[in-house]
């Protein structure tokens, strides 16, 4: 085989991959969670909290998107 067979191969894996990740885990987490309290309490832990919300983040706040069929779907296909 020559490199641009090889170079084909993985990009369509690689597009197959992004489509997955993108339907199956990126669409419903975002329609579940709030980014923005997630992203507050990132940059408190990351600055020693001098930015954002140190707010922990509860259980509760994930419990929906760890029963969802299509999530658990997608962490299966991100790690087979």
């Amino acid at each position: 085989m020559n490199l641009d067979v090889y170079y084909k191969k993985l990009k369509y894996n690689e597009e197959h991959f992004r489509y997955d990740s993108e339907v199956t885990l990126q669409e419903p987490f975002f329609g579940m969670l709030d980014i923005n309290s997630m992203a507050n309490n990132y940059a408190s832990r990351l600055s020693g909290g001098k930015m954002g919300d140190p707010e922990d983040m509860k259980k509760e706040d994930f419990e929906e998107m760890l029963k969802n069929k299509k999530q658990k779907m997608g962490f299966t296909f991100a790690v087979f």
